[in-house]
């Protein structure tokens, strides 16, 4: 199974309509390691790559293709790019292709709770998850599992029910 296969499972592309970002995307005509298939089922989905001309590359296979980089060295955060594209919700956000130095600098440029984002997907060394996985721990996120060169976080229902049962509590 890879990571898209996977990816399904948890939120099939056909049960809901939103949107996703494809950061690291590569010009691939085989789009078993894409968010194409949820592209097909008519998500709005960002395929992101520093590099111009794998951007002109990707162009050919996908919708939504924006030449910037987020990364560290570069002069954009996720955030303002997708305001820009008139994008209110990213349930996915999919890393891959990116150097380890510049991942968490990624995450951290977008607001993963105002975006109602469900799944983070990293494509990383195993032992370069221990910042990242503190990082989203503390947007409200678990690691569930890791699916060959890829870890996934979900959304952790009840760390993000926490602030509101405490509130409704002191209401009584």
């Amino acid at each position: 199974m890879n990571i898209v296969e996977r990816l399904t499972e948890l939120l099939p592309p056909s049960s809901t309509r939103s949107s996703a970002i494809e950061y690291g995307s590569a010009p691939e005509s085989n789009h078993g390691n894409t968010l194409f298939d949820f592209e097909i089922n008519n998500w709005k989905v960002l395929c992101m790559h520093p590099d111009k001309g794998c951007s002109e590359e990707i162009r050919i296979f996908r919708r939504l293709v924006i030449n910037k980089d987020c990364s560290e060295s570069g002069n954009f955060t996720l955030n303002e790019i997708i305001s820009k594209i008139n994008v209110n919700e990213v349930k996915i956000l999919l890393i891959k292709n990116t150097q380890e130095k510049d991942i968490l600098h990624i995450i951290n440029g977008l607001d993963l709770i105002e975006r109602k984002t469900q799944i983070v997907c990293i494509q990383q060394k195993e032992t370069s998850r221990r910042e990242i996985e503190a990082y989203l721990r503390g947007k409200g996120f678990r690691f569930l599992e890791r699916v060959l060169v890829s870890d996934i976080f979900l959304k952790d229902e009840e760390y993000c029910q926490a602030p509101i049962l405490i509130e409704n509590i002191f209401r009584v």
